[in-house]
């Protein structure tokens, strides 16, 4: 008689184990269910910082500005529990582009070149990493656009590359190569509409075109007394351009 209580506390724990299983947490959800807390608070923050005073958006936007610590740290803890799963991608994008590659660790780098390597989403992950400078970002980019399978993610960790050294004098001459890469070998990548590319090449054209020393293009328009007028009017004399926008 003693035997069936034990028996039958042993059914119900086992009985409980599967639905356990079946209730734990996707890898996925958790990863989205941050970044969509996250970019809500953003929403909110800004949504204050636009009601305020031109005056008063500065200081608020210093002061009040959410930090994304724990946010970033409740997603390391996912991606470290979950090497493997394609989700974590959408996890390290997130860290990678609140801090501009910084929040990254050696040990992610590791994880995306061993298990990731040639998913399509490394390529969006790459272009969070343009600015960053470190030597384990630097040479992650190198491999994606060197190594992986996916012809969309080479592309796009080229032009992260080319951005992160587009004003680097020092590497002028990498910065052509790799430009002229991405126009010979992948003309057809677009990234979030723009046809790279094309834009790359006009980018060229247009630095060769309108370098110094070069007859500047025609301007027509109207002066600041409403009269017509057109750049070649004033040929031969000191003319100064002034570009300017408010936006």
């Amino acid at each position: 008689m003693k035997v069936r209580p034990l028996i039958l506390a042993f059914a119900i724990v086992a009985g409980h184990a599967p639905a356990q299983d079946a209730t734990a947490a996707d890898p996925g959800q958790e990863i989205q269910a941050i970044i969509t807390k996250h970019e809500k608070t953003m929403k909110d923050f800004m949504d204050k910082v636009r009601a305020l005073p031109r005056e008063k958006q500065r200081d608020f936007y210093q002061s009040d500005y959410p930090k994304p610590d724990e946010t970033l740290a409740a997603l390391h803890v996912i991606v470290d529990a979950n090497p493997k799963d394609p989700a974590i991608l959408d996890g390290l994008n997130m860290i990678a582009r609140t801090t501009r590659g910084s929040g990254l660790q050696a040990k992610d780098f590791e994880v995306l070149t061993k298990h990731h390597l040639n998913h399509d989403k490394v390529g969006e992950l790459a272009l969070s990493l343009a600015y960053a400078q470190s030597p384990e970002a630097q040479s992650f980019l190198t491999t994606v656009g060197e190594k992986s399978e996916s012809k969309d993610a080479r592309g796009t960790a080229l032009y992260a590359r080319a951005i992160g050294m587009e004003r680097d004098k020092s590497k002028a001459a990498e910065y052509d190569a790799i430009t002229q890469k991405i126009i010979t070998d992948h003309a057809d990548l677009e990234i979030r509409g723009r046809k790279i590319a094309t834009a790359l090449k006009a980018k060229k054209e247009a630095t060769v075109k309108f370098a110094i020393g070069k007859e500047a293009p025609e301007i027509i328009g109207k002066d600041v007394d409403g009269k017509e007028m057109k750049l070649s009017d004033y040929k031969g004399k000191i003319v100064v351009l002034d570009f300017w926008g408010d936006w």
